[in-house]
């Protein structure tokens, strides 16, 4: 078995563990370090690995990163992924006219749904946003999409229904 060849003094690293585990508030860096402290003071990575149920190799790589990178790397990386499409200050006017009831003949549309959003925020925003994306942006601005009723919900009888389609709207 291999024994660990320590660019730093191990009981200088695990001074250095004590004290920052003392001031810590991140659970997952505290159970890294806790382990770390195990194998600085003796215990084999193997062992540390099945008392923590994680695996050996994980053990041997924290170690090696607080040795020769030092414990601030072992903490948690902001996550970074795609920049949004659109920034809070353009959710927040989009929300604004999804509120205004007059909106709709304002801008040219006879009902808010994922299509007619896709193609407010192209025209006014210059961003292309697929219609799905449109439908978890109305959920996302505390919306739903409108859809218009084709026919009365429990017409006594077809006429009633069909005099509805005739004058209805027909966007």
């Amino acid at each position: 078995m291999k024994v660990r060849k320590y660019k730093n003094d191990p009981l200088e690293l695990d001074r250095k563990l004590k004290g920052i585990l003392k001031g810590n508030t991140d659970i997952e860096l505290g159970y890294k370090l806790s382990f770390i402290s195990m194998v600085l003071n003796g215990a084999l990575p193997k062992d540390v690995a099945e008392y923590c149920v994680h695996d050996e190799r994980a053990i041997q790589k924290w170690v090696k990163i607080a040795d020769e990178q030092g414990f601030d790397a072992l903490k948690r990386k902001k996550k970074e992924g795609r920049p949004p499409l659109l920034n809070p200050e353009q959710k927040a006017e989009i929300k604004a006219v999804l509120e205004d009831p007059n909106s709709l003949e304002e801008y040219g549309y006879c009902v808010w749904d994922g299509k007619t959003l896709s193609e407010f925020i192209k025209k006014w925003y210059d961003v292309d946003i697929s219609v799905r994306n449109c439908q978890y942006l109305f959920h996302e601005l505390g919306q739903s999409s409108k859809t218009p009723q084709t026919f009365p919900a429990h017409p006594e009888n077809s006429k009633v229904r069909e005099d509805f389609k005739k004058n209805s709207p027909n966007c």
